[in-house]
């Protein structure tokens, strides 16, 4: 858990975590592939014990921020979902956004492609007669991950 550990800062790629599941019939649409709804719940299961992990303090639910639907996921996929903190900071209570990202995979293909994008936002709340919950501050370590923070920065209106 590298937002419990020593210091104050920790890198992006430190937060990640991952789920798989395997799209069931159950959750089609009517076009008969996966429902938007079910892909978008089954990344917030990612995204919360993101953010639980990495503050080491229970999250609460704010909002959905961005979400991006690239391609369909189909009955019968592999669909993997990686969440990780993009960006934390204080105005309040400390916040963190968790961005999950779906994937396809194909083991019979030897590929994978990514399918939605999400993100949430959640606040860390002090436990009565506690402190606020401090939060570290997470750093890209690519330029990818940068641009990602900067978008998200200024759909948030930070400068």
């Amino acid at each position: 858990m590298p937002g419990l550990a020593v210091g104050d800062a920790v890198l992006i790629s430190q937060t990640r975590r991952e789920t798989m599941i395997i799209c069931q019939p159950q959750q089609r649409n009517t076009a008969g592939r996966m429902f938007g709804g079910y892909l978008m719940r089954c990344a917030y299961r990612c995204a919360f014990p993101t953010a639980y992990m990495f503050a080491g303090s229970f999250p609460h639910f704010v909002e959905v921020d961005e979400v991006t639907f690239l391609q369909p996921v189909e009955v019968g996929d592999i669909c993997e979902f990686s969440g990780q903190v993009m960006l934390t900071y204080t105005k309040v209570r400390p916040v963190v956004h968790v961005e999950v990202t779906a994937s396809v995979l194909k083991p019979d293909l030897k590929s994978s492609m990514i399918t939605n994008v999400f993100n949430f936002v959640f606040e860390l709340r002090p436990k009565p007669g506690q402190a606020l919950p401090v939060v570290k501050r997470v750093f890209p370590n690519a330029e990818a991950g940068a641009q990602r923070v900067v978008q998200i920065m200024e759909r948030h209106d930070f400068h």
